[in-house]
């Protein structure tokens, strides 16, 4: 069992970085404070759907523009 999640943690450990630089790199380009919007990235990477929603969700949000 423990060779099941060796195989798969290179893939897990990816995603996570990934969905991570994502958004902070989102968050960046819309103006935004980056702090809030990479930790959450980096805590709903953990689930891969739900990161894949707030990746898609942070880059559909309008920001104002002051």
């Amino acid at each position: 069992m423990l060779e099941q999640y060796g195989e798969w943690l290179p893939l897990a450990v990816t995603w996570v970085l990934v969905c991570t630089l994502l958004s902070f790199l989102i968050a960046r380009h819309k103006g935004m404070k980056p702090v809030v919007p990479t930790a959450a990235g980096f805590v709903a990477a953990f689930i891969p759907i739900v990161g894949l929603i707030y990746l898609l969700v942070l880059g559909m949000r309008e920001t104002s523009v002051k």
